[in-house]
């Protein structure tokens, strides 16, 4: 035992250091920087100015080469970055973010009519450097619609002759940007390697020091493994006990919330097809089941294993049974319902054309990301409730609001979010899954595409579940007592 040990925490040494070393050479996913467009202007009104966009893709979509072949009915309208002016008179400079990948510019100065713009600068920023200095001559500003364009000796002076006026602006050099963002080295990227190193190294240096500890309850489950199957498929029999259909309610529940969020988003809303940054649209509903096929599974074992020790605690009070299996047999019993919904989504997908790839097969991976991560929290959780009944409400509502705060309702990837609230809705472990079902499904992207993402879903995950466990080794022992 001791040589098995011994040769464990040289495999766990290995690890860390490969690790180490793949975080250090991580670099950033390109596709979520933004390029900044900054106007320094003075108006003689209150106005607010668009900037409607086109990418690359969208670039080839309309069939053009380049931007010379763009006119300005090839823009959509919900691609579009706005900013406000609010102070008649006085110099001020206005910022849009953009897409990393965008390639053509249709500017609207102003949404009202009469109101006259002087442009003094233009300029497109990327990571805080110029990469173009625009200038203000009237061969910079071609096509103008409902504009009357003069230059002055302070820029270009544009009168609003109609609310529906437009001027395209000049190309973006593409190539050009993706070289400014490989040869600078990311403040941001940089502090967020030394934070996953930092959690990487933590977590592995509680592993080697308590090793023995953390592994006790896992062998627990693994030798048990056959009870634990058996309770499992009972727990999910006996679910509907007593119900005319059985069984069969635990796949109608799920299917008819579906169908609610698909009638009111795509139907009602008018939603329609969504657009991911792989430049593939599809119909809502294969986009809204990637997100919530996941998610069922995942509130479904949280809520449920949440109050595992007070549904068995006849179990509980017996000191033959060995109750840190308990919290799995409800991981188990979700699990169940969860394979038949992937089979559901796979079949929906090939329904609408979108037939089974081999990348389809990375949702067994994030499942059992997914095991993982539900099995720490509900180890946790439901150590805590038999001392603290209230917890259990309080799951159930952190579950209600952690469906919205993950992008599976709404698309992230079509919304202008960066910075700090980017790196919030990331630091959510679900987040990861959503986007990996999504990966796999749509954009047909392998996880180690995604390499920081991966580590840090990891990292985090064994953490909780080894924060949890932990616990619940502890407690334990008094829960025969209170219950």
């Amino acid at each position: 035992m001791k040589k098995k040990s011994i040769f464990v925490r040289l495999l766990l040494i290995l690890l860390a250091v490969a690790l180490n070393i793949g975080i250090v050479k991580i670099r950033p996913d390109y596709t979520t920087e933004h390029l900044e467009v900054w106007m320094t202007v003075t108006a003689d009104d209150a106005f607010i100015s668009s900037l409607y966009y086109l990418t690359t893709g969208d670039v080839e979509k309309n069939g053009a080469k380049t931007a010379d072949g763009i006119t300005k009915d090839s823009f959509l309208k919900k691609q579009v970055a706005l900013a406000s002016y609010e102070k008649h008179g006085r110099k001020l400079d206005m910022g849009y973010g953009l897409p990393v990948d965008t390639s053509v510019l249709c500017w609207k100065p102003s949404d009202k009519k009469g109101v006259t713009v002087t442009l003094r600068s233009f300029q497109i920023r990327c990571q805080g450097k110029v990469i173009a200095d625009l200038p203000l001559d009237p061969e910079t500003f071609r096509d103008p619609k409902g504009l009357e364009i003069e230059q002055t000796k302070d820029g270009m002076t544009f009168y609003s002759e109609d609310r529906n006026n437009f001027v395209l602006l000049p190309a973006i050099d593409s190539g050009k940007v993706y070289e400014q963002l490989k040869s600078t080295m990311d403040p941001r990227q940089m502090r967020l390697n030394i934070a996953l190193l930092i959690l990487t190294d933590l977590l592995f240096l509680v592993l080697l020091l308590k090793l023995e500890k953390i592994v006790e309850i896992p062998l627990v489950i693994l030798r048990n493994r056959s009870l634990v199957l058996s309770l499992g498929k009972n727990d999910f029999k006996t679910k509907f006990a007593g119900s005319m259909f059985g069984t069969i309610w635990a796949f109608v529940q799920p299917i008819v919330t579906v169908l609610v969020y698909w009638f009111v988003f795509e139907k009602a809303l008018h939603v329609g097809t969504q657009s991911t940054k792989a430049g593939i649209t599809v119909p809502y509903l294969l986009w809204l089941l990637g997100g919530l096929v996941p998610w069922f599974f995942f509130s479904d074992a949280l809520s449920t294993g949440t109050n595992v020790m007070m549904e068995y605690s006849y179990l509980v009070k017996k000191v033959v049974f060995n109750i840190s299996c308990l919290p799995v047999v409800k991981v188990l019993s979700a699990f169940f319902v969860h394979l038949f919904f992937i089979a559901f989504t796979i079949a929906i997908y090939a329904f609408h054309g979108y037939f089974p790839t081999l990348n389809m097969l990375q949702c067994l991976y994030y499942t059992f990301g997914m095991v993982v991560l539900a099995s720490g929290l509900i180890y946790f959780t439901s150590a805590l409730v038999v001392f603290f009944r209230d917890l259990s409400q309080i799951v159930n509502i952190v579950i209600q609001v952690g469906v919205w705060f993950t992008p599976i309702m709404w698309n992230i990837d079509a919304m202008n979010i960066q910075g700090p609230v980017l790196l919030l809705l990331k630091m959510n472990p679900m987040y990861y899954v959503v986007m990996g079902y999504r990966d796999s499904l749509i954009n047909h992207v392998w996880f180690w595409e995604r390499p920081m993402e991966t580590i840090y879903f990891w990292v985090i995950t064994l953490f909780l579940f080894v924060f949890g466990t932990q616990i619940f080794r502890r407690l334990k022992i008094h829960f025969a007592d209170v219950l």
